[in-house]
């Protein structure tokens, strides 16, 4: 990358690769159930989904639309980053937004899928 500023992190990281708690890339090793969106019928919940269409994500997205001058786009994003620091930052704060989001659910969906093994656990127990 030709760029004078900024640094990749994590969560930056996990945008641009796709390695992360997306449905589509935790599916694939058999961490989730579906690799489906939960919001958006019948599409992937992958890290293009998540970062460009995904309504649970507008919000953030409109303030990336605002520091870009223009709606984010896939085939854009990494030339629009890199163009300038202000937009550097903004494209880091929209990762780490969203991937922290998407990591609360996957840490609450497992925690539930644990609460419901447990459950299921006790009630095979052969009654004394």
């Amino acid at each position: 990358m030709n760029k004078k500023h900024g640094d990749i992190h994590y969560y930056l990281t996990q945008i641009l690769t796709g390695h992360g708690c997306f449905l589509e890339y935790l599916h694939r090793f058999q961490l989730a159930d579906s690799p489906f969106c939960p919001s958006c019928s019948n599409t992937v919940e992958s890290a293009e989904h998540v970062g460009f269409y995904c309504r649970r994500f507008s919000e953030e997205r409109a303030m990336l639309a605002k520091a870009f001058e223009h709606p984010p786009s896939h085939a854009r994003f990494v030339q629009d980053m890199c163009s300038t620091i202000t937009k550097w930052d903004a494209a880091k704060t929209f990762a780490a937004t969203v991937v922290t989001r998407l990591n609360r659910i996957d840490w609450e969906r497992k925690a539930q899928k644990r609460q419901q093994q447990l459950l299921l656990q006790q009630q095979q127990r052969p009654q004394q």
